[in-house]
């Protein structure tokens, strides 16, 4: 089959130490599959906000998969007018794009961003091509929260076009799929319609973290890596974005200091980064490396005990850094309501505390690090629940087969 899959905010997996993310998993197995698979993307990088090519390029990472990356005018920040402008060009270049291509046999449309899985759609529908919207957020509903409530009718009004075409592409998805049971809830609401076989939850997932004892010690690390025998390691992996800002627990850090045994890394960049490096100056016991590869990020979660995800404000989302740090088998510290918090709970794989609360997260650090058995029983809890719940390879490989089941159905139908 012809495969066409929409996504422009993912890393490009253009090199070997690229971490894998949905779309990458899912281009990957379809290929394996036998599939011919073209991924339509950005030539802008959303993470590092940079243009990764001077011109619109096709790249082919492995036999029968390509990435079509198209250039945009790009954007600083995440939460922008700039942003929205630069994937509405793309959405629109990329509809040419469609125009001027092959058919596929069948689509599946990332969201966000809505614009371009608006275009997928309505492609697909000109052409009698099924199309799966694959809905990972709440666009535009989103935006409200830019806002304080008293003024979220008036910015729905403003939005009024956007709503009509999340609306228009979720009514005419030949199916809905989600990674959470919340959010494909949320776009069947909007879709007007009950669920049927055609709508599917996929987790994100992951691939299991090679915790190796032997593994080398990344150069980012060296300066830390002597410091670390006989500390307890709280690590964050991720983006320092509007949900997600780790500067809690560096207020942590500098009230534990280090007569706990204690040492928390915080891995990523994004809007906080900055701010938070002047912050943890001062502090012994924390270390920022910045953005790291796949490779430094394995080794990371080979030296760590416990994940934290601290959240800004109360959200329903389940995190990719749920799955990564599952995939190590670390107790998780989450302040993540919805379904993480209710697996959190019923698995026994780590604690949820209250938003913002630095003196629970003290709390629970303090508790997992002086029972080491209680630690250690949670560890094993998590890695448990990524076995039989998260292992990417498995989640994948259902998600391909069911993608070629729609398209095989839709051939009888026209048969």
């Amino acid at each position: 089959m012809k495969i066409w899959l929409t996504q422009i905010g993912e890393i490009l997996p253009l090199q070997a130490n690229i971490r894998m993310m949905r779309v990458g998993y899912l281009a990957e197995r379809l290929n394996l599959r036998g599939h011919d698979v073209v991924w339509w993307a950005s030539a802008f990088d959303h993470m590092q906000k940079k243009m990764l090519f001077p011109e619109d390029r096709e790249i082919e990472t492995r036999p029968g998969l390509k990435i079509r990356a198209l250039t945009s005018r790009g954007y600083k920040k995440n939460i922008s007018l700039s942003r929205c402008l630069d994937h509405l060009l793309l959405a629109e270049k990329m509809a040419k794009s469609f125009r001027c291509s092959a058919p596929p046999d069948i689509i599946v449309a990332s969201m966000p961003d809505h614009w371009t899985a608006y275009q997928a759609v309505k492609y697909a529908k000109r052409m009698n091509i099924p199309v799966l919207v694959d809905v990972r957020d709440e666009w535009p509903d989103v935006f409200l929260n830019l806002v304080s409530p008293m003024f979220r009718p008036f910015m729905r009004h403003i939005l009024i076009a956007e709503y009509q075409k999340v609306s228009y592409l979720l009514r005419n998805a030949t199916g809905i799929l989600s990674m959470m049971q919340y959010m494909m809830q949320w776009a069947l609401d909007k879709a007007g319609r009950m669920e049927t076989w055609k709508d599917r939850v996929f987790y994100l997932g992951s691939r299991y973290a090679n915790k190796s004892p032997n593994a080398p010690v990344p150069e980012k690390f060296m300066k830390v890596a002597h410091r670390l025998n006989g500390q307890c390691v709280v690590t964050f992996i991720g983006t320092m974005g509007s949900y997600y800002n780790p500067r809690i627990l560096v207020k942590v850090a500098k009230m534990m200091g280090d007569k706990d045994k204690v040492f928390f890394i915080i891995a990523g960049n994004g809007l906080h980064f900055d701010e938070l490096h002047k912050y943890s100056r001062d502090c012994d016991n924390v270390f920022l490396p910045g953005w790291l590869s796949e490779p430094e990020i394995q080794y990371l979660l080979s030296i760590s005990h416990i994940g934290v995800i601290p959240c800004t404000e109360s959200i329903q989302t389940f995190p990719n850094k749920a799955y990564t740090y599952l995939s190590a088998g670390l107790p998780i510290l989450s302040s993540v309501e919805g379904e993480l918090g209710k697996l959190i709970a019923e698995k026994q794989c780590g604690f949820t505390y209250p938003v913002g609360d630095q003196e629970s997260l003290a709390v629970l650090i303090d508790k997992l690090v002086m029972d080491a058995d209680l630690r250690m029983a949670m560890a094993q809890r998590a890695a448990k629940v990524f076995k039989d719940h998260y292992d990417a390879d498995i989640i994948y490989n259902e998600f391909a087969e069911h993608v070629e089941n729609i398209a095989r159905e839709q051939q009888k139908t026209l048969n």
